[in-house]
Parts: structure tokens; sequence; C-alpha cells
């Protein structure tokens, strides 16, 4: 109890000999002649008592006598109703936010009054604006002792025995319980306000070590960091530090990985495989077989719908048991119900389209061949990127060919052998070209039917025309003999070959 013959009190008028200092005298007696009355003037909005601890205080509670001689519980206390308990550390008078108790001015009051108080301050205040009743001519107080409850700034609890070190404010603890201020605790990883325990996520002597981002809920024993909840999918052991096995995932790693393509190991939290599925599966996880009707990896492929008996394919090749009436391959996608050309080969629209394509574009530059004949020139051996000596033609003398004759040169796809060659005769006045096995040998026909001024057969080539029986035979033996040509007399530095009357250029 502060409240000590050292204690001044204040107040913001006087009735008659009812002064302030009353109320710090130490007498309890509650008969006006020892209490404390404040002025009677309509002019006053406000009355009020101020007691002056002479230095700053950890307060717990405040408690006060009030006028008791006025003849009924009512009317003793009727004046009362309505008041406030403020702190200050100075003299001006401190507003309602202030306050650490405001009276409801709704029910009687007793004499003696005690409330909580818990600040930190040097003034306390006992402030007024109610006028008790309408009759009343301005607020009034009429108090006759008062006490001050609390520690010394820096303590705290039962007899005050208890230091606020735990706080980074340690002048300002609540009274009780040694509640920490805004500040915090002075151990950032505590729980304010009372900094008792770790904050969630922190464990270990003044809560510095952060629990294992894995433990599930992210909390753990405070003193061991062991996770009290287990741990997050794909983490194992007491701190939750270590990931599942390879091919294990999930909660507890309790779960084995999927179909995973070229049998990586799945993600050890959800199962998700990064280079996806095995053929014959999908999701994320690669767990789900393809529906019928799917297959590849992924699944991302359709079967051709021409297994026998309407089955479905193998989920993982596409290959059905058996085709239906009309279809060959393993996955039976190979049409025999149109004749094809040869024992090897069919035709097929795209080539149709190819080769029309290929005659439009050669229709289109005849006439500009013909408009070039007469300057067409003998091109010299030995040119600027040729040999003398040897006579061979070097890629820019095949280039300046083709520009100076405005020959465009169209392939198909190829049907025997593994390259494509172009055979161009040396003598470019004659103004012959040999196409060498494109894919189909009646693409051969049209093309140099429809186009007989432009592209006369050679003589090698005349087998291919006259007999359509020995066709594919004759383009696999003349492919193989100038191959074999080539192979003989490439020229290393151009990469062209020569023989005889006619240069091969390997494509």
């Amino acid at each position: 109890q502060f409240v000590n013959h050292e204690t001044t009190a204040s107040s913001s008028s006087t009735y008659h000999n009812h002064f302030a200092p009353n109320t710090v005298d130490g007498s309890f007696d509650q008969n006006l002649s020892n209490c404390l009355h404040t002025d009677v003037n309509r002019q006053y909005r406000d009355a009020w008592l101020r007691i002056d601890l002479r230095k700053v205080y950890s307060v717990k509670s405040v408690k006060f006598w009030y006028r008791g001689d006025r003849g009924s519980p009512y009317k003793n206390t009727e004046r009362l109703r309505g008041y406030s308990l403020r702190v200050s550390n100075d003299t001006n008078v401190p507003p309602v936010e202030s306050s650490c108790y405001n009276d409801t001015g709704i029910v009687t009051l007793p004499t003696i009054v005690e409330e909580d108080c818990e600040r930190t301050t040097r003034y306390i205040w006992i402030h007024q604006t109610n006028k008790g009743n309408k009759d009343e001519w301005c607020p009034m107080l009429e108090i006759c002792e008062v006490q001050v409850f609390g520690c010394d700034v820096g303590y705290y609890g039962e007899n005050c025995s208890d230091r606020c070190y735990h706080c980074k404010n340690n002048a300002t603890c609540g009274i009780q319980h040694g509640d920490c201020d805004d500040s915090g605790c002075v151990n950032p990883g505590k729980q304010p306000p009372r900094c008792k325990g770790c904050i969630i996520g922190m464990y270990g002597i003044n809560c510095e070590n952060n629990c294992s981002l894995y433990c599930a809920y992210g909390d753990c024993d405070r003193t061991t960091g062991t996770c009290l909840d287990g741990c997050k999918s794909g983490y194992i052991g007491r701190f939750c530090n270590k990931t599942c096995s390879v091919g294990k995932y999930g909660s507890q790693c309790s779960e084995s990985c999927g179909h995973c393509s070229n049998n990586s190991t799945c993600y050890h939290v959800d199962g998700s495989c990064k280079a996806g599925c095995e053929a014959g599966y999908k999701a994320s996880a690669c767990k789900t077989p393809c529906d019928d009707g799917e297959y590849g990896q992924n699944c991302q492929y359709m079967c051709t719908g021409n297994c026998i008996n309407g089955e479905a394919c193998d989920k993982a090749s596409g290959h059905c048991r058996s085709c239906v009436e009309g279809y060959q391959g393993f996955k039976c996608d190979r049409d025999i119900r149109q004749s094809p050309t040869s024992s090897d080969t069919k035709k097929n629209d795209v080539d149709d389209l190819k080769m029309n394509k290929m005659i439009l574009e050669n229709e289109k530059t005849q006439k500009e061949i013909q408009k070039s004949e007469a300057e067409i020139e003998v091109l010299p051996s030995g040119s600027a990127s040729g040999n003398p000596a040897s006579g061979k033609m070097g890629r820019q003398d095949l280039v300046w060919a083709k520009q100076k004759i405005g020959i465009s040169i169209v392939l198909t796809h190829f049907c025997c052998g593994d390259k494509v060659i172009i055979a161009i005769p040396k003598k470019i006045s004659q103004r012959k070209i040999i196409l060498v096995c494109t894919r189909g040998i009646e693409h051969i026909e049209a093309l140099l039917i429809s186009n007989s001024s432009l592209l006369q057969p050679d003589a090698r080539l005349s087998p291919l025309i006259s007999d359509k029986q020995e066709s594919l035979s004759a383009c696999r033996r003349f492919t193989e003999t100038a191959e074999r040509l080539v192979e003989r007399d490439v020229n290393y530095t151009s990469g062209v070959g020569t023989h005889e009357n006619h240069l091969f250029v390997p494509l």
C-alpha cells in the first residue's frame, strides 16, 4: 500500500473546509467532517481528486471510502454513480482513454469501493462528470480516504517478490502475473505476454531454435524439438528431417511410387512422376492404367479401332491381338483393301498431293526454261569452283547450272536404298536431268510424260519406263550402281562425285 505521510492529494475545488488532504490522512471515518467535498457551483462540469504517489509504481488496485452519513445506502453514494478511475504521470487532467475503470452509473454503489487498476503510474485520479440526479447543481465528490496497492516497478506477484526480467521492458510488467507490455519478451522466441513458453514453431533454451519446417502443423516439443503431431507428407523421423527412401512417398512414407518413366523415382511428397509415366499409365502418380482405347506413355495415343472383335489394343504398345478383315500390322493400322503399287509400297493421299504439287511447279517453269534456251552456254570444265585437271564440277557450278537453266528440282520420298541421288549431265546444254529412286516408279513416269519437253529420260533410266514389271528391281540396281560410283569417285572437298558424262550429287 503506497499511501503514506509523504502522499499528497489535490481536488478540482473545495466545499467549505472539506479539503483533499483528508483523503490521505489515515482516518477511515466516513462522516463528512473527515472527508473531501468538492464545491457546489452550477458552472462546474466535472469534479476530481488527484493522489500523488510521489513516484511511479506498478499499481494493482485502488480502494477508497466514500461518505456514509446521508441516511441510506442509496443516498450515501448517489453522487458517486458514473465515476471513473484514471491514471497519469503528470498533473494534467487525463483523458477518458487513460481510465482503468468506468462505473456504469446504473447501480447503487457501496461506501467502500475497490477496483483493479493495473497501470504503471504516479498519479491516481477519481474523476466525476455525472451530476447524480437532475436536482444537483453540478458533479460532486465526497471521498473520505484512499489507498493504492501494487509493487515497485520491475516487480510483480504475491508479495512483489518476482522480477520482470523476462520482459524487454523489464520495468513495466503486469503486477499480478508479470505480463509484458507491447515491447514483448526479452527472448524473441518466447510467447508473450507472460513469456513462459515458446511461441509455436520455436523450442529450446530461450526458445532460440526453430522447429522443423516439416513438422505437422509446424509445432514441436518446446524442450527437445521433437515434432508433436508427426511429419508432413514425404518426411519421417523424430524431427521430420528425413525424406522418404527411394520408391516411397506420402504420409509416413507409406505409399509406393507408381509406374514412372524410365524407372525414375517419384516425388517423395505427393508421388508425382516428374518425367511422366511409362507406357500404359497416366495421371500425376502414374498409378492409373490407360482407359480402353488409349495406349503409350501418359496414354497420349488412341488405338486404331481395328483390333479384332472390338478388342482394346495393348495399353503399353498399342498392338492388337489380331486385326479385323482389311487391316494388317501390329497396330492394325495398314489398310490392305486398296491395291498396292508394288509388293512393298502403296500410294496414299499425301504422296498424291506432293506429286501434283511437283508437276504444277515443273509446268510453271517450262516456259521460263524455253525462254532461257537461247542464253544457255556450255559450262566450261574447271570453273571457279571446279577442278580443271580432273574435269570435276564443284557445288557452285551446280548452283550456277540450276540458276542458268531455271530448273527447280523437286523430289518425293525415296523407296529403295537409303539415299536420294541426282544425276546431272556434265554438258548442261543437253538439258537432261535424271531423277534416281523416287517414292514410286509411276511418279517418275507421270513426271517425265507430263514434262517430256523438259525432262528426257536417259538411256540408263529407260528400263524404268518401258518395263513396269521390273521397275522396282531396275530402280534398285541403278541406285546401287550410282552409290558405288559416288563412293568410289567422291570428291571429299566439294562432296561431289563424277563418272563418265554424269555428275552424281548425294542428298
